[in-house]
């Protein structure tokens, strides 16, 4: 099967690369390298522009599957940029799809960010009610994807819930610029890097008044990436799963487990929350053990760790 991987440059995209070529896949990565790309494996074939761009629908017929990790993912951002997200989140994609050949599979990378927060773990029944433009963006895809019924698109939707961590020796990890999300963030105000890190909002109706998070290992997501390739392989079905740990942490106690790694009490700034930021996000994730039999094999600690070792060898 002959795979292009959009974004595949990007954080999660570099890592789904790396399984997939392991399992022997003949692949190319479409990626305009527009934000801080990650290193990819010796030899992948980089094709350097836009997904959204006309010049796609001369690779498009090479290729059996898709996967999508292509867009805009700062909840904040899109609060204050809303046209950019639809743009980049929606459009684009819809312009992609048109270009794709007939029976594809198509892999997409969806959020948790499409559901309405809730203090139970959220299932893929449970309802959709986005709380910020970006969730809004990733359920208008998966609906655009699913509207496309004419391409007759074999397709998993994969809404993940935190993706953070990185290679064990610290190889690779999280790497963003501006970095926006809390773990790598953590790690560079350990080590001096940024001095305005803060928790935003202490006040949420949670344990400790501070947000609950589920935090899924980015090599855990790499294989439940495979798993659903090797799933679709050879059906036609539309499929949207959970990808998650399936247990959530507070902002506070990832702090905390975080201390106990490097011995040391840090600083925390208290900030007021965040338009977008819900209370409590925790994967159900059962469907994907069923269909995907995928089980995390990552724990926070794991995460928080590989995170360090990067920043440790990069400043």
């Amino acid at each position: 099967m002959r795979v292009l991987v959009c974004g595949g440059a990007g954080y999660i995209g570099s890592f789904v690369v790396k399984a997939l070529l392991k399992m022997n896949y003949e692949l190319a990565v479409v990626d305009n390298l527009s934000a801080n790309p990650h290193p990819l494996p010796p030899g992948t074939k980089l094709i350097q522009i836009d997904y959204g761009d006309d010049r796609v629908a001369e690779l498009t017929p090479e290729f059996d599957c898709f996967f999508i990790f292509s867009g805009k993912i700062s909840v904040s951002e899109s609060m204050s940029n809303p046209w950019l997200y639809w743009s980049e989140n929606v459009f684009k994609l819809a312009n992609f799809l048109e270009r794709v050949p007939v029976g594809a599979k198509i892999i997409f990378s969806s959020s948790a960010a499409v559901y309405r927060p809730q203090e139970d773990p959220l299932t893929e029944d449970s309802e959709c009610l986005p709380s910020s433009v970006y969730g809004v963006t990733k359920l208008a895809a998966e609906n655009v994807i699913k509207n496309f019924r004419h391409k007759r698109f074999s397709t998993v939707c994969l809404r993940y819930f935190n993706a953070a961590g990185g290679e064990p020796d610290g190889s690779v990890a999280e790497n963003h610029s501006p970095e926006t999300h809390f773990i790598p963030r953590l790690c560079l105000h350990y080590r001096g890097v940024i001095d305005d890190f803060k928790i935003f909002g202490n006040d949420y109706p949670t344990k400790d008044g501070s947000c609950i998070r589920d935090f899924v290992h980015v090599l855990d997501l790499a294989e439940a990436h495979v798993k659903a390739l090797e799933f679709i392989s050879s059906k036609e079905t539309f499929e949207v799963i959970n990808l998650g740990n399936g247990k959530g942490y507070s902002l506070f106690e990832v702090v905390r487990e975080f201390e106990k790694i490097v011995g040391e009490k840090l600083h925390l700034e208290i900030s007021s929350k965040r338009p977008g930021d819900p209370p409590y996000l925790v994967a159900d994730i059962a469907k994907a053990q069923k269909l995907l039999k995928w089980y995390p094999k990552f724990k926070l600690a794991d995460i928080l760790q590989s995170q360090l070792a990067w920043t440790l060898k990069n400043y």
